[in-house]
């Protein structure tokens, strides 16, 4: 279960084991600096995984433009571009 958060600490999102929701959060992703996220923020359940469709895959690399980075500190681009290259990989 995914479950967004915004209170007076800013916003989060906390990923719960649908099956222990009691047990608290088992992941959460914050922001440093009080950011935003978008409300279309959605996430999808499966009760099985059939395996990948063989499809043509975005680059997570792609993705890391100037603009995108221009609200990131300087002295964190390379450590952007790394993780971005890193994922590129999971594929």
């Amino acid at each position: 279960m995914v479950q967004p958060v915004c209170n007076d600490d800013g916003f989060r999102v906390e990923l719960f084991d649908a099956a222990k929701v009691s047990a608290g959060p088992i992941a959460t992703l914050a922001g440093t600096n009080r950011e935003t996220v978008p409300l279309v923020l959605h996430s999808a359940w499966m009760p099985v995984v059939s395996g990948l469709v063989d499809a043509e895959r975005l680059r997570f690399s792609d993705e890391v433009t100037d603009a995108a980075l221009a609200s990131v500190p300087e002295e964190l681009h390379s450590a952007v571009h790394a993780v971005a290259e890193e994922c590129d990989q999971l594929w």
